[in-house]
């Protein structure tokens, strides 16, 4: 049997990299790998930086779409639920949210809207 060839050390399979990720709590954060490790902001993120990295993870567009179907009734759509959380990256506040989603979920009540927003916001 023959062995495997030594693999190629360059920037991409950076050691360090690898190492500083896996103590620092944040591996699996850039895969889109669920666990909490994944929802760990880096400081300094921008709303367009948070939206992909969280629509990338699959735990929690997973966890929208659920709610999503519980709420309005209807069949699964990971689409809309990236949507939704894209737009809830975007908004300031439970109302900015809201206004910001009324496309999508139709004139749900305020309250409704705002337990959404919260909920999103202690997943995240």
């Amino acid at each position: 049997q023959a062995e495997a060839p030594p693999r190629p050390v360059g920037r991409r399979g950076s050691h360090r990299r690898r190492v500083a990720a896996a103590t620092d709590g944040t591996h699996g954060a850039a895969q889109g790998v669920g666990g909490p490790s994944a929802r760990m902001a880096p400081e300094g993120e921008t709303a367009l930086q948070r939206e992909t990295r969280l629509t990338g993870n699959a735990d929690m567009v997973g966890a929208i779409d659920a709610t999503l179907q519980a709420m309005l009734g209807q069949k699964s759509s990971h689409v809309l639920a990236r949507k939704v959380l894209g737009r809830w990256c975007q908004s300031k506040s439970s109302a900015d949210f809201k206004d910001r989603v009324r496309d999508y979920l139709g004139n749900l009540e305020e309250s409704v809207v705002f337990g959404f927003f919260s909920t999103i916001q202690r997943r995240v």
